[in-house]
């Protein structure tokens, strides 16, 4: 198993161990032969499998990051980062502001680093993280819950119609590359 696999299981057994519930089985590893057989490179497989587990704990609804969030007053903003995500951060001119916009912050980041085929980290219990983290000191944390359905990403069919300038387009694209998934997707 890949070290990512590996601890995106770690982080879902602790999950649910500090939600006093049981993990989920790790179903999934009996699909590595799929996984594998789709995947161009083993670290593209390796990436499927981590994913998968951690969209198999969103659908257990056990996957929340916590926030760390600077208290504001009349002249400053509420100030929110997620640790577990770097570079994930946001503001707002009061606290439910500040947390609607720290969920935002968090779907972007999480479908930018998807589409740029990055692993997904598991969140950190807020206890840890305040010991990790001595700069957030006197800031408050919370958690903010992710939709299981962003990480969906399972195939439709859709029947489109398109004019045939931008199908013509699609074919050129297609036809430039030699990736058997393309070829597959619109075969």
């Amino acid at each position: 198993m890949s070290k990512a696999f590996d601890s995106i299981k770690r982080g879902l057994l602790q999950a649910a161990e500090h939600a006093g519930g049981h993990a989920p089985q790790p179903e999934n590893q009996r699909f590595a032969s799929v996984w594998d057989a789709l995947a161009d490179t083993p670290e593209q497989a390796a990436r499927m499998k981590a994913h998968s587990a951690l969209r198999m704990a969103l659908e257990a609804e056990l996957v929340a990051y916590p926030v760390a969030i600077e208290p504001g007053n009349d002249t400053t903003a509420w100030g929110a980062v997620v640790p577990d995500l770097p570079g994930c951060f946001s503001a707002g001119d009061t606290l439910e502001e500040a947390m609607i916009q720290a969920e935002e912050a968090v779907t972007a980041w999480i479908e930018v680093a998807l589409d740029d085929g990055q692993d997904i980290p598991t969140p950190s219990h807020i206890e840890a993280l305040r010991a990790a983290h001595p700069e957030f000191e006197g800031w408050l944390w919370a958690l903010v819950k992710i939709d299981p359905a962003m990480l969906d990403n399972a195939v439709e069919r859709v029947n489109i119609s398109l004019p045939r300038r931008v199908l013509r387009r699609l074919d050129a694209r297609i036809a430039t590359r030699r990736s058997a998934s393309v070829r597959l997707l619109f075969d």
